[in-house]
């Protein structure tokens, strides 16, 4: 999976403030039952070996048949003012949930920002702050900015120790 293309704080574009899009594509089809979580909680945050859970993360659920593998997904979060909401597109057939223990939302930073999508695994949010932890897959990684350096902010994490850096 790889992520093509990150659109912050879509306002401009006739959505409201701090609207996100995120592309990405799959190289292998999605079956019915598949779960993606995408998150802009960083990986060690503020500590070692553990995510960030003040942030939000967005479980998608594929419901409907399959979807071809090389399909360019985009899941689009919309600031509603009192909340957020999320959907995908192609939007048949997915199932968004927002499963943040903090109430964090998945909200991408206009002055940088990570993204990561995982797969086939549960959270451990953890009884403090920074201090989840999930067992199943990273997918992918992006970041806005041009380093992965956790500089204890919710807007720098360091790079998942499972992904190669790509520049």
């Amino acid at each position: 999976m790889s992520v093509v293309g990150v659109a912050t704080n879509m306002g401009p574009c006739g959505l409201s403030a701090d609207s996100d899009e995120i592309s990405f594509v799959c190289y292998r089809d999605i079956t019915t039952g598949t779960v993606i979580d995408i998150t802009d909680n960083g990986w060690e945050t503020s500590n070692p070996g553990l995510w960030g859970n003040k942030e939000g993360i967005v479980r998608i659920t594929r419901v409907g048949p399959t979807v071809p593998k090389g399909t360019v997904f985009t899941l689009h979060a919309t600031n509603l003012g009192s909340s957020w909401d999320y959907q995908m597109w192609p939007f048949q057939g997915w199932l968004t949930t927002h499963i943040s223990p903090a109430g964090g939302n998945f909200n991408l930073e206009m002055g940088g920002d990570q993204v990561y999508i995982l797969s086939g695994g549960t959270w451990d949010f953890g009884a403090g702050a920074d201090v989840a932890s999930y067992d199943g897959k990273v997918l992918t990684g992006y970041n806005t900015r041009s380093v992965w350096a956790a500089d204890g902010t919710n807007n720098q994490s360091n790079l998942h120790p499972s992904l190669e850096p790509c520049y």
